[in-house]
């Protein structure tokens, strides 16, 4: 079992490598310029848990991490899609919805932002009366930034590590059809996404700088690798 100092360093290097310079800013915004969104009601699952999330992650983040989550979400089925696979649409996207929720201040606490949201997701699932579904979410949100969840077995776990790194850093878009980008970006506009993340990632590392991100933080270019990801914000 890895411990948590070669995690650190394999976050770290994961996101250096699974960087996509093909890809190129000015393409991704040109291309999705020419797009007719999809309608975005579309796009998502529906179940009473995910109806409940989104009230939820809608309570406590702002317009721009509710685009966030919700393009992460379409990322990774994007993934699935162009691989021929099934997933647990419901897990995904709940998991997908509050994957950062351990950034926001009401859940902010000592110790790793993944472990506070997961616990965060955990607790409110269960309240809600969707323990099992908690339990899973819980596990989902602390393993997302370990890189090699990317290959998990369980492949809801692997889609939304990959999801979420690909919005971040823009991991794993030369995989997909640039038609396929494109309408994302549209339907779920990024307007400051760097920004945010930046700011709240940068808040973590320099507040609890023994945590994983604040550990990554010392070893990687972290907010550098969110300003080149293949998009304009």
């Amino acid at each position: 079992m890895m411990n948590q100092n070669r995690i650190i360093t394999a976050f770290g290097l994961a996101l250096a490598l699974t960087m996509t310079p093909a890809i190129h800013a000015d393409e991704i915004e040109d291309r999705h310029d020419d797009i007719e969104a999809e309608n975005s009601t579309s796009q998502f699952p529906e179940t009473p848990a995910i109806r409940a999330t989104e009230r939820f992650v809608e309570d406590y983040s702002g317009d721009i991490m509710v685009s966030h989550v919700k393009r992460s979400y379409l990322f990774a089925a994007a993934f699935a899609e162009a691989e021929g696979k099934s997933f647990d649409t419901e897990l995904v996207y709940v998991s997908m919805l509050l994957h950062d929720i351990g950034l926001e201040d009401p859940f902010d606490k000592a110790g790793d932002f993944e472990t506070n949201g997961g616990e965060a997701a955990q607790a409110f699932l269960t309240q809600q009366g969707f323990a099992e579904l908690g339990q899973k979410v819980a596990r989902a949100i602390n393993l997302h930034t370990n890189p090699a969840t990317a290959r998990h077995d369980n492949y809801e776990f692997a889609l939304v590590a990959r999801g979420a790194l690909a919005d971040v850093v823009g991991a794993g878009l030369d995989r997909l059809d640039p038609d396929v980008i494109g309408n994302i970006l549209k339907s779920h506009p990024r307007h400051g996404t760097k920004s945010l993340l930046i700011s709240m990632l940068e808040r973590q590392a320099l507040a609890k700088p023994n945590s994983r991100i604040g550990q990554t933080y010392k070893q990687v270019p972290v907010s550098d690798l969110i300003r080149n990801a293949p998009f304009a914000e």
